[in-house]
């Protein structure tokens, strides 16, 4: 809804063409090591969920970039260990919309309560590609049904585990896939 009201101040004053980014954004701005108690601190799998639930939201709303900060610090606010330069879960967020995220973004019609769903079509147009976020304590069952093609794959289910996040490649042609992100993956 902030994106929204900003985007709306932009058309009123006459700059709606202008493009509109978050340039630093992170699950906080503390990353100390002490401060870091909660079960979402820095350099957890919930804020990784935070992380891909940012950048999709970013996605809809037709950001023109939506900038993580910080890449790697000496604490763990980085999407990288200070200590040894280890991917942080946050950073297996992004590099998922990287790898399974297309140019082409499409509605997502319903998902149950605690998850969260992005979807896109590739560059080759022949792959919906979604990524999903599940905030709840159980796995979610998800069924997936690609409609508006001309000759839609069938539909297909898959469980998300508990706190994770997963991204679903599911082929006009061909067998769906998925790769999934959480503390017990």
């Amino acid at each position: 809804t902030t994106i929204a009201h900003l985007q709306s101040i932009l058309q009123a004053t006459g700059n709606g063409d202008k493009p509109l980014a978050i340039t630093e954004c992170n699950i906080t701005w503390d990353g100390s090591p002490e401060k870091s108690i909660l079960p979402a601190s820095p350099g957890t799998v919930p804020a990784a969920l935070w992380t891909a639930d940012a950048r999709g939201v970013g996605l809809e709303a037709g950001l023109w970039s939506t900038i993580f900060w910080s890449t790697r610090e000496g604490w763990s606010l980085g999407l990288f260990t200070a200590a040894d330069g280890k991917p942080q879960p946050s950073y297996w967020a992004l590099e998922l919309f990287a790898a399974h995220f297309g140019p082409t973004l499409i509605a997502v019609s319903a998902t149950p309560a605690g998850v969260h769903a992005y979807a896109s079509r590739n560059a080759a147009n022949d792959t919906t590609q979604v990524v999903v976020v599940n905030w709840n304590q159980e796995p979610a069952k998800l069924p997936f049904t690609v409609v508006d093609l001309p000759a839609a794959p069938p539909a297909t289910t898959f469980v998300l585990p508990s706190l994770s996040f997963g991204a679903i490649d599911i082929p006009d042609i061909g067998a769906p896939t998925a790769v999934v992100y959480g503390d017990k993956e």
